[in-house]
């Protein structure tokens, strides 16, 4: 971003009198670089007591309701995405024949309560 775009920004949300407020030029230029045709709307129905607490954090940090829900639907993806891989290299492994015995999972999950846990167990073809 050059100056003259930062000060019209400053100047559009008024920063120069708060002293507090850290803009996140970041996100800032993601929005901008966004244009119409870039976006798309989804709807959802949910309980007036998650709306409320939507518009509260909307409030609170002064953000939109739209910029808060967009955050946490990339967050809930991207953790199940992560799941999801996650399960298919574990049921890859399995079918490779690369396990770990359940009485080794068994013994070092009780360890982890004792000083001197165990190591890890490591898949072994069983």
């Amino acid at each position: 971003m050059n100056r003259r775009a930062w000060i019209d920004w400053r100047d559009r949300f008024k920063l120069w009198d708060r002293p507090d407020v850290l803009p996140c030029v970041h996100m800032h230029n993601i929005s901008e670089q966004m244009t119409m045709a870039t976006r798309a709307t989804v709807t959802f129905h949910t309980s007036p007591e998650v709306k409320a607490r939507l518009n509260r954090l909307a409030q609170e940090t002064r953000r939109s309701k739209s910029f808060l829900t967009n955050v946490a639907v990339e967050r809930y993806l991207a953790e199940e995405e992560d799941f999801i891989a996650d399960v298919k290299a574990g049921l890859a492994e399995a079918d490779r024949g690369e396990l770990i015995d359940h009485g080794d999972v068994v013994r070092y999950f009780d360890s982890l309560d004792t000083d001197a846990p165990l190591p890890m167990p490591v898949p072994q073809r069983l």
